[in-house]
């Protein structure tokens, strides 16, 4: 297994390279929802002992991407309409928050985050991979929670985009129209935050989200895919 370290280039402990394996192996649909999680196989094939994967496990279980069930263990959550619509709903309503209070506070250091994680989306955008360029989006939308200064607003909004990760990561190869235009949408967005403009931050983040619906059906394929294999 072959994981990158930090974004600032600084190893990061085996359970947590673990994690973000599982993670993007969830966003991308190759593990799928209901999925059962050997570990004795992932153990082998990750060449890993038994305790760092544990520990990832339960991270995931925190994140809400995986339900640790009696007689069963670790499975892959599914996520129902309902469950995702929720997610939605609840970023519409506390990002546009975030995005006032990171203009508002204009943290150098919180901005400087923000601005890498919007080259880094460029980058992601060039190299056209649907996986890259969907988690660079979330980045994204993290490092502005993240410079608000409100560290419970930041974890929750950090558990929100994971979620949201589950049901659209294979959305974004079906739907490459979508990913085309992430740049031009966020562009104004950095910028009113850098220019402390926080009434036009909280206002082009809220106009920034747009239908969930047509993002969902690679993921209602993976869903009813795997009812029919349990």
């Amino acid at each position: 297994m072959s994981i990158p370290p930090s974004f600032d280039g600084t190893p990061r402990r085996l359970s947590d390279q673990l994690a973000t394996y599982l993670r993007n192996e969830i966003y991308a649909g190759r593990l799928r929802p209901g999925q059962r999680l050997f570990e004795v196989e992932l153990c082998e094939r990750l060449n890993v002992s038994r305790a760092p994967l544990r520990e990832a496990i339960l991270t995931l279980r925190t994140d809400g991407l995986v339900d640790v069930r009696p007689h069963r263990g670790a499975v892959v959550t599914t996520l129902e309409d309902d469950d995702i619509r929720e997610v939605f709903a609840l970023r519409q309503l506390v990002e546009p928050l975030a995005a006032r209070a990171a203009a508002e506070r204009n943290d150098p250091i919180g901005l400087d985050r923000m601005r890498q994680a919007f080259d880094d989306l460029r980058v992601a955008l060039q190299r056209d991979d649907p996986l890259t360029i969907a988690v660079a989006h979330s980045e994204l939308h993290r490092s502005i929670a993240q410079a608000s200064g409100m560290p419970r607003l930041a974890v929750f909004v950090q558990v929100l985009c994971t979620q949201m990760l589950a049901s659209h990561g294979t959305g974004y190869a079906l739907h490459p129209d979508a990913t085309r235009t992430l740049v031009e949408d966020h562009e104004p967005l950095v910028a009113a935050i850098v220019a402390g403009d926080s009434d036009a931050a909280e206002r082009l983040m809220r106009e920034h989200f747009r239908p969930v619906e047509p993002m969902l059906d690679a993921y209602r394929r993976l869903r009813k895919e795997s009812a029919h294999e349990a």
